[in-house]
């Protein structure tokens, strides 16, 4: 996990015991080391066996680690997932407060980390659109690869805000009182992210020195309709 001021630590948990023996089963019988990095990876600090580890992790992909989509829990309310820049023209002001902030390069601070961590599902999940941020597993339609989703990139608007599909098809082809209703779907207020929202990905494993009061002004917006 990357922490908020840079810093790249293995974690303990970068797979449940299952994906950890699915790791461990795709990897060459005859291959040892492969297998011991694989069973042993919260042992690890920097330098080589991190190194290797990411390099395998590469290698297997996500299909490999027995990595599955499910439905997001949002899906039946809020529609599928969009991508930020869809945002943009209608919420040009929060967008551009957005790009402003380290959010908008998220995926970018793992392709950056030493050694690079964006197959690390254990990292993905807080950095990029469409997966969960404890139990990393992707969403259907959430971020699978820079090469087949770059728009689901970064801690994007529906990270916070939920999938953003039904709010724009509203937005485009429906009535005034589906507009509303979907507006407000999309809605999460400060006390909610101070509540819980935000500690998702900003707990003391990632982020031990978060403080919501410090950081919530330069990631603050707001709109009225």
């Amino acid at each position: 996990m990357m922490t908020d001021d840079g810093r790249v630590f293995p974690g303990t948990a970068v797979l449940a015991a299952d994906r950890k023996n699915d790791v461990a089963a795709a990897a060459s019988a005859d291959d040892e080391q492969n297998m011991f990095l694989s069973a042993n990876v919260g042992l690890f600090g920097f330098g080589t066996g991190l190194t290797a580890y990411q390099h395998q992790l590469e290698s297997l992909g996500f299909s490999g680690l027995g990595v599955r989509a499910v439905p997001h829990p949002l899906k039946e309310t809020h529609g599928p997932l969009i991508g930020s820049q869809r945002c943009e023209s209608c919420h040009e002001p929060a967008y551009r407060q957005w790009r402003r902030t380290p959010h908008a390069r998220a995926y970018q601070s793992l392709v950056e980390a030493d050694p690079p961590r964006q197959f690390d599902p254990e990292c993905i999940s807080c950095h990029v659109v469409g997966w969960h941020p404890t139990e990393y597993f992707p969403y259907e339609g959430g971020y699978t690869s820079i090469d087949e989703t770059p728009h689901l990139t970064d801690v994007g608007c529906e990270s916070c805000h939920g999938p953003g599909g039904n709010h724009l098809q509203a937005e485009m082809h429906g009535a005034a009182e589906e507009q509303e209703r979907y507006r407000k779907l999309m809605v999460i207020t400060r006390q909610e992210s101070r509540d819980g929202q935000c500690a998702t990905c900003h707990d003391l494993d990632n982020s031990p020195d978060f403080d919501f009061d410090l950081y919530w002004p330069g990631v603050e917006h707001s709109e009225s309709f």
